[in-house]
């Protein structure tokens, strides 16, 4: 679970748990990954906008997507979540899938993992 540097805001995360299974906030909703993923494609189209020659996303060392890989931080049972990485890569997918659709075919995406 990520923790804003704004005190005030809560962190967020698939199942609302740190790294070491803990509960920390509420899991995120369906309609709360939605808006998430759509961040994502924004802030690629907006970084293409701007000028740059490609993004990368970061998806790994403990950080949003990365929770989603992972059966401690992701202990949902809907097509997020699972026991198979298929419902554990979705949010990933679907990252990737949006931002790929708002920048073009054209623009380098890349995608760090770990």
């Amino acid at each position: 679970v990520l923790q804003s540097a704004d005190p005030e805001s809560l962190p967020i995360g698939p199942s609302g748990l740190d790294l070491h299974g803990n509960p920390v906030t509420t899991p995120m909703t369906e309609t709360d990954i939605r808006l998430i993923i759509d961040a994502y494609a924004n802030a690629a189209s907006d970084a293409k906008r701007l000028g740059f020659d490609g993004i990368e996303i970061h998806g790994g060392h403990g950080y949003l997507i990365d929770q989603f890989f992972w059966k401690h931080t992701n202990r949902r049972s809907d097509r997020y979540g699972g026991d198979d990485y298929g419902g554990r890569t979705r949010f990933a997918a679907e990252v990737i899938a949006s931002v790929r659709k708002a920048v073009g075919a054209d623009f380098p995406i890349m995608l760090r993992i770990s």
